[in-house]
């Protein structure tokens, strides 16, 4: 699953590059092999109707695939990996558990603030501390993910968890470490640290991540799907850091809606609707086309859930 360089680098060297810097990364980290199994264990990253399978949500420009965990084997077998959890325990202290995580899908025009994840779902800031991983699934196509070096040390000390361009160029314009790297490979940060995705602006492009995000307070966590044939000879340290049987107070992210649908979306569904206007108006049974309407009206129940 991963690469000779990132399997000889111990969780030690890990850690002491997020203490100085606020950051480690990694070229090439996870083999090409692993992202077409991830890819391949977890379907279509597109909007879909009336499936009884996990499937993505859409935000904007973003679509999110939240519950991976219960879908691919192997991108399960990634985030338990032992050396996550040891290198969480040396930054981390005891207790920690893992707190939220996506495969997302950025397309171009999407634009996200300079910003850090010690923050809950209402943007307020908090001492909550964490480490996020960030693993690059596509290449990253001008929309390749920014850190402020450093900025875990002084980010506390900012009222707001979001600072605007200006800002960031006029003060840490000299500290941004831009990550323009292969698929497979790997960011691991504080999340007291400034970072952001840097906007795609190439027309039809996108980026797609694998995300998981370490909270030291277990109880600083959304609800987690898993697939109990996985879960077979976990331990109890893996357990907790899957967080069985521990509450979790946070709602899932991103919140949707059929308004959080795009113009991209709203025509597939337009489309479908057309598909089975038209097979109704084949039909002369009158019986059977209101039993195809009220499919119709179901589907779109779903869609709006």
């Amino acid at each position: 699953m991963f690469s000779t360089q990132f399997k000889n680098t111990t969780a030690e060297e890990i850690a002491a590059a997020i203490e100085t810097d606020g950051y480690f990364s990694c070229e090439g980290a996870l083999t090409p092999e692993a992202i077409d199994r991830i890819f391949d264990e977890i379907g279509p990253l597109e909007l879909q109707i009336n499936s009884n399978r996990l499937t993505p949500v859409v935000n904007g420009l973003q679509t999110y695939f939240n519950q991976y965990l219960a879908a691919s084997r192997t991108a399960f077998d990634l985030v338990t990996d032992e050396r996550n959890i040891a290198l969480c325990d040396m930054l981390l202290g005891d207790g920690h558990r893992i707190g939220s995580k996506r495969i997302y899908t950025t397309r171009a025009g999407h634009r996200m603030q300079w910003h850090t994840d010690n923050k809950n779902l209402k943007s307020t800031k908090q001492d909550m501390a964490g480490l996020i991983f960030i693993y690059y699934l596509t290449e990253p196509n001008g929309g390749e993910f920014q850190f402020i070096r450093g900025s875990h040390r002084w980010s506390m000390d900012i009222a707001s968890s979001d600072l605007t361009d200006e800002y960031v160029e006029k003060n840490h314009a000299k500290d941004i470490v831009s990550f323009a790297v292969p698929r497979g490979s790997v960011i691991i940060y504080n999340t007291y640290g400034v970072h952001r995705a840097r906007p795609i602006t190439a027309r039809g492009m996108s980026r797609t991540s694998l995300f998981f995000q370490v909270n030291k307070n277990p109880e600083d966590a959304e609800r987690m799907y898993l697939d109990a044939s996985m879960l077979g000879g976990i331990d109890e340290r893996t357990a907790w850091f899957l967080g069985i049987g521990q509450p979790a107070t946070f709602e899932s992210w991103p919140f949707t809606s059929p308004q959080t649908l795009t113009i991209r979306e709203h025509a597939m569904l337009h489309n479908l609707m057309q598909d089975i206007m038209a097979k109704i108006g084949q039909r002369a049974d009158a019986e059977e086309r209101m039993a195809m309407l009220e499919d119709l009206a179901a589907q779109f129940r779903e869609k709006s859930r």
